[in-house]
């Protein structure tokens, strides 16, 4: 990690100096940093880190990857989703326009850089099973909404994990600090929505499981009921 090099006098200022940093091999943060931010910054995307790998333009983690390198992005020890948070050669936050690609062999994101341009990558708590492969674009991912775009064909199941609502949860579930196996483990319902068509579905233990059925680019919209 690397603090700030101020004096500076504009928010890209700042934000080439965090890429400066990144091509050295080590992260921003913010010191004596004295004119006004106003808006999210790389920086903001950069923690917390465990390091695994450095090197010019990149620096990876089991917790994200942030770059200004192109490539091929994800972590082949694991099948979880991404997302990308990717920044302009301003320093601006856009919109995921990547495509992460899942088949039986990864879960990979291929990213292209212009000029003074850069992204953070995340993974998520989802994962997607198919037997083809199936292109996935996710364009939000919090607790009120989560939204992809999928393109692909035949039979898939998203897979996320959502946690369990243990204050829905019927009274007399535990009983001898067990579990009665003859009440249901109750999670509040979450409505699925694919291409306009809504559905309700319930997390079991803390996972919610939703079956597709592709045929193309559909949208898929998941919130709590």
């Amino acid at each position: 990690m690397s603090a700030a090099n101020p004096p500076f006098e504009t928010e890209r200022e700042i934000y080439l100096d965090m890429l400066q940093k990144l091509r050295w091999g080590v992260l921003f943060f913010y010191y004596n940093v004295r004119i006004p931010v106003t808006y999210p910054s790389l920086a903001t995307r950069q923690y917390p880190m465990t390091f695994q790998e450095i090197r010019s333009g990149l620096v990876r983690g089991p917790e994200r990857i942030v770059t200004m390198n192109d490539g091929v992005y994800g972590w082949p020890e694991s099948r979880d989703l991404h997302m990308l948070y990717p920044y302009d050669n301003r320093g601006a936050a856009g919109a995921n326009h990547a495509v992460t690609t899942v088949d039986g062999d990864s879960v990979r994101t291929k990213l292209k850089f212009g000029p003074d341009e850069s992204a953070a990558i995340e993974p998520l708590p989802a994962s997607l099973e198919a037997d083809q492969p199936i292109n996935v674009r996710v364009l939000r991912f919090d607790a009120d909404l989560k939204q992809m775009l999928l393109s692909g064909n035949g039979p898939a199941t998203l897979k996320l994990f959502v946690g369990t609502r243990y204050h829905d949860r019927r009274e007399g579930i535990f009983t001898n600090g067990g579990v009665n196996p003859a009440v249901e483990d109750y999670g509040g319902p979450y409505q699925i929505t694919v291409d306009g068509k809504t559905t309700k579905l319930e997390e079991r233990d803390g996972l919610l499981t939703v079956p597709l059925q592709l045929d193309g680019q559909v949208t898929v919209e998941i919130k709590p009921d």
